[in-house]
């Protein structure tokens, strides 16, 4: 399916972004942590690539570490990348806002938001929503 494809692709870039903002990590550790989080088979030939893309854009950057014998390379966000990602994080909010927003419910009494159910009474004439039989009555 070209669209799940797609989907994975942008939630492995999301996801990497997100990931490294929280702390820096190399390859095996985002692939591993990427296969937990999906259930799907990431590959390598995924990750590096973005990394390097990222790296060319100046968002992440690479520095060697020796792990006991082998020699691995930490990716971090830079200044950039950090600014980049809480854009991103803060678009991403937006977009959920976005697709939940319009099926909230604030009581009229506390203001809390019911994203399903909650109380209705007709209030002088008009019909306000609550989020419970409590806020309804004290209203």
């Amino acid at each position: 399916m070209k669209s799940e494809e797609s989907f994975l692709t942008n939630m492995t870039k999301f996801y990497v972004i997100t990931m490294l903002s929280e702390k820096p990590a190399h390859g095996y550790q985002i692939i591993t942590r990427l296969r937990g989080i999906t259930g799907k088979n990431i590959s390598a030939g995924q990750i590096y690539p973005l990394l390097k893309e990222l790296e060319r854009k100046r968002l992440v950057r690479t520095q060697p570490i020796k792990d006991g014998k082998r020699k691995r390379n930490v990716y971090s966000l830079t200044a950039e990348g950090k600014t980049f990602s809480s854009g991103l994080l803060a678009r991403f909010s937006e977009l959920v806002d976005a697709a939940i927003k319009p099926r909230l419910t604030v009581c009229a009494h506390c203001g809390c938001n019911v994203y399903k159910g909650g109380f209705g009474k007709v209030v002088k004439g008009r019909r306000k929503m609550f989020c419970c039989r409590y806020c309804a009555g004290h209203y």
